[in-house]
């Protein structure tokens, strides 16, 4: 069985290491957005996850150097940065025919 890359023990130390950076520095908004983030766990606040800055599938390494503290809605919708956005669809207008032959 596989295991999650996010549950190794290399990972739980890079995590505690950014969120810890970001306490003492002071960070309480998201880099991102600006919302207000959850550091401490009180419930007050955006949840936060730790974003690699380089995406790991595209060679990003798990060092704390690498990663930042960002809010989940943030972290989660930048994915890996390959993805194309859809652009606004376009209605096609079809004029009707109707033909009867008698």
């Amino acid at each position: 069985m596989a295991s999650s890359r996010t549950g190794t023990a290399t990972w739980r130390r890079v995590r505690k290491v950014v969120i810890a950076r970001a306490i003492r520095d002071g960070l309480d908004k998201c880099p991102l957005c600006g919302t207000l983030l959850d550091l401490h766990g009180t419930g007050d606040g955006a949840p936060i996850d730790v974003d690699h800055l380089i995406p790991y599938s595209l060679g990003g390494e798990d060092h704390p150097d690498g990663c930042r503290v960002t809010c989940r809605s943030c972290n989660r919708s930048r994915g890996n940065g390959t993805r194309t956005r859809r652009g606004a669809v376009q209605a096609i207008r079809v004029e009707p025919r109707t033909i009867i032959e008698w």
